[in-house]
């Protein structure tokens, strides 16, 4: 075993008009995702081309960002993709929610999930994960099931992705 002498790097403070500038952003992005969302695939594609033109057009100004919204288009395009052929590893979800409700808020208590090698076998994988979690499920705990592909998969390890802006952004408000 190896140990490692000296400080971690302090995180830099927030102040509160950077984390409103960051709130604000965030919204931006949710609106441009949305966007990209309700685009086809044939759509994203020249959506994807016409953006990198841009981000080549314009290099100085706003290129990178338009680079990275071409970058998204793309992700967007196979993620409709792998819903259409249903090709690839799938996963199967079911995430427990807690209601609270003096704060008439939700909770996630709880995230299984189950990598699966088809689509079809990934249906089959969230069948057996209700089966097995009826149990868990009551008065105030509710259970969402998902399949999605693995292009869509984010890590469900809380502690390798950043904190939220505000304390209370893991509840959803009901």
């Amino acid at each position: 075993m190896t140990t490692v002498k000296g400080k971690a790097p302090r995180k830099p403070p927030l102040s509160h008009d950077a984390k409103d500038a960051i709130r604000e952003i965030s919204m931006k992005i949710g609106e441009i995702e949305r966007s990209l969302e309700d685009l086809s695939e044939h759509s994203l594609k020249g959506f994807a081309y016409e953006a990198r033109r841009l981000a080549s057009a314009y290099p100085h100004e706003n290129g990178r960002v338009w680079a990275a919204i071409a970058d998204e288009a793309d992700h967007q395009r196979e993620i409709k993709a792998r819903h259409r052929t249903g090709r690839g590893q799938w996963y199967a979800c079911l995430t427990l929610w807690l209601h609270e409700k003096p704060h008439r808020t939700m909770r996630e208590i709880d995230c299984i999930e189950v990598l699966c090698p088809t689509r079809e076998a990934a249906v089959e994988a969230l069948c057996k994960l209700m089966a097995e979690n009826t149990h868990r499920i009551g008065l105030n705990i509710t259970a969402d099931t998902e399949i999605f592909s693995e292009v869509e998969h984010v890590p469900r390890d809380r502690d390798d992705r950043p904190g939220p802006v505000d304390d209370q952004a893991e509840d959803v408000a009901l």
